[in-house]
């Protein structure tokens, strides 16, 4: 019965605003529910809480002001080293901050603290995967899994990538392709799919998937003109050079890439 709870102690806190107790009572239940304004605002009140500044960089990281995040939970830190959650929100905090690399240090301090967490490892390997490291993507896509993640379509998709561009194309294709059983016309995952090969130079199982693509959208410029780069790939120059100069034809901008020899989207 938090709601009844929540307004006695607030009771409590206007007939006795200096009462230590109720003060610490009622700011953890604004954490706990979220309420993270009235929490950080009451607990500069709460004397001897060592959880303050905790409770504020959690607080912050909710409100989205990262600078401030950083501050409280670097202090709850320094306090108690053990704190993995304070590491997680501080690793995730570092992420808002775009500097990578300090949070993964933070997650790694965090899974070591508190190693069932697989949501943590998984979060992990994503920026390994960001960053195009993929055998330390994998690492910690394996730990998650060990740990009893979900493998739902999301992490599959992730994993499957990450073996294909660590070399491992038979087992990332078999985890792909359980995907592709669930949602068979989905182009967006075709579309990775067909690019993912093309970049590890396997240009035959490439052209299978961008054929696909126009199977399903013949009027995609995009995917012919990758088809046609992968038909001069595979060395059959003058098929694929006329085909490019269809898509062109579609999509007058893809002929900067002809020029440049680039792909017309990122993976």
């Amino acid at each position: 019965r938090v709601y009844e709870a929540n307004q006695n102690f607030e009771k409590a806190y206007q007939l006795q605003p200096e009462n230590n107790e109720v003060i610490k009572q009622l700011t953890q239940l604004y954490f706990n529910n979220r309420q993270y304004q009235k929490a950080i605002d009451l607990v500069q009140k709460c004397v001897g809480c060592e959880n303050a500044d905790q409770i504020k960089g959690t607080g912050y990281y909710h409100l989205e002001d990262y600078g401030k995040a950083q501050e409280y939970l670097q202090k709850a830190i320094v306090k108690n080293n053990k704190d993995a959650q304070a590491h997680y929100t501080l690793g995730r905090t570092f992420l808002e901050l775009e500097n990578e690399k300090s949070a993964i240090t933070s997650y790694i301090n965090a899974i070591d603290l508190d190693s069932a967490k697989y949501q943590w490892k998984y979060e992990l390997g994503l920026i390994y995967y960001n960053q195009n490291d993929y055998k330390s993507a994998l690492k910690y896509f394996d730990a998650a899994a060990a740990s009893g993640i979900i493998k739902n379509n999301d992490f599959l998709e992730n994993y499957g990538f990450a073996k294909i561009y660590n070399g491992d194309v038979e087992t990332g294709m078999s985890s792909l392709e359980a995907v592709l059983n669930k949602k068979p016309n989905n182009s967006e995952l075709l579309n990775n799919i067909a690019n993912a090969m093309y970049a590890t130079k396997r240009y035959d199982a490439a052209i299978i998937y961008f054929e696909k693509l126009l199977t399903l959208n013949p009027k995609d410029a995009s995917s012919l003109f990758m088809a046609g780069m992968t038909f001069q790939k595979m060395g059959q120059k003058q098929k694929g050079e006329k085909i490019c100069d269809k898509a062109i034809e579609m999509d007058p901008s893809l002929a900067k890439n002809r020029q440049k020899k680039e792909m017309p989207m990122g993976l």
